[in-house]
């Protein structure tokens, strides 16, 4: 998978993200419901869903290649000098702020999808059902369609990455 489909899939998944925001915002303003996200703190949440999601992608990887890790050493200062030259953030715990030695793509993926889906998709799909609900579900239910449908895509479609 080369990085244009990678970059090509996140911007349609975060437009998806966004526009699903955008429904439940119009819905719940309709129906006085209390829906306290905003369009705009979409990409805060996946910003801080990516870093964490990098940070337990690394871990995990040193958790579970300690025998590649052992091997390398640890040191209290951020370089070693050897023969007269310094070598930066050769030796642990410094070594671990390299994330390209070793990482784990799809358990950053599954922490976002699952915080995006903790903070998003459910709330929504709680105010798609007390709109189902209503007396007034008639006149809006291709609102409650488009969030069912947004909301499904935004699970299926990062399942999806592997296959393209």
């Amino acid at each position: 998978m080369n990085l244009l489909t990678i970059v090509g899939a996140s911007i349609v998944w975060l437009y998806l993200l966004w526009a699903l925001v955008v429904y439940i915002n119009k819905l719940a303003k309709r129906f006085s419901l209390n829906w306290e996200l905003l369009p705009v703190s979409v990409f805060d949440i996946v910003l801080k869903a990516s870093v964490v999601g990098i940070i337990i992608a690394r871990v995990l990887w040193l958790i579970l290649n300690w025998g590649i890790v052992k091997q390398v050493g640890f040191w209290i200062f951020p370089y070693i000098k050897l023969s007269g030259k310094a070598y930066w953030f050769s030796l642990y715990p410094w070594r671990a702020l390299i994330f390209w030695e070793g990482f784990y793509v799809s358990v950053m993926l599954t922490w976002i999808i699952f915080v995006v889906s903790l903070r998003v998709v459910l709330p929504g799909l709680k105010i798609a059902y007390k709109v189902y609900k209503s007396p007034d579900y008639v006149l809006h239910k291709i609102d409650v369609f488009k969030i069912v449908f947004i909301s499904a895509a935004l699970i299926i479609f990062p399942m999806l990455w592997w296959l393209i």
